[in-house]
């Protein structure tokens, strides 16, 4: 998967006001307008892995995040206490142009991964997926190897267009950390 980002996270927090109607200011947020790859409020500090930065959707240079579709090609958030909310939504816009097939057992591209245990397995705090078979977006969570859930969009994904993803953050999965 060669994916662009243009907006790669906003997490809301105060349930309350989401629930009311009303959108609360980001918590933290990565537009990449200034050409560079920080947080907008320097709220934390991130670390980008085989990724560059590439023209976004409304052709403003040095706006999207492009990751090659690897698991050598991310954007590493960190641990902070502030991407592990108990309520909120994490939106975002991606720009998807191919499906990269790497290593053995995925049948996905993995676009937004937050752990919720230091393991390799089940440990899907929150992971944003594009499935193969399917070719729907998904977004799974899990406790552990007991317990996982997971929901795929109603229609496929167009390549090569812009599509933006808003989904809530119910509960703490983040409990283990």
């Amino acid at each position: 998967m060669r994916l662009h980002l243009l907006l790669l996270l906003i997490w809301f927090g105060g349930s309350s006001k989401f629930l009311s109607g009303q959108i609360p200011s980001p918590v933290l947020e990565w537009t990449f307008n200034q050409g560079n790859y920080a947080e907008s409020k320097g709220r934390i500090e991130a670390k980008p892995v085989g990724v560059k930065l590439v023209r976004d959707r409304f052709g403003n240079k040095e706006s999207a995040l492009y990751l090659e579709g690897s698991a050598h090609s991310y954007l590493n958030l960190g641990t902070s206490q502030l991407l592990k909310p108990s309520s909120g939504s994490i939106s975002l816009w991606v720009n998807m142009e191919r499906k990269v097939f790497a290593g053995r057992g995925y049948e996905s591209n993995v676009i937004l991964l937050t752990k919720n245990a230091p393991v390799d397995d089940f440990c899907d705090a929150y992971t944003f997926i594009y499935d193969f078979r399917t070719e729907r977006i998904g977004i799974f969570t899990s406790k552990d190897s007991t317990e996982q859930a997971g929901v795929n969009s109603i229609e496929a994904l167009k390549m090569n267009e812009w599509h933006h993803y808003v989904f809530p953050l119910i509960g703490n999965p983040f409990h283990f950390l």
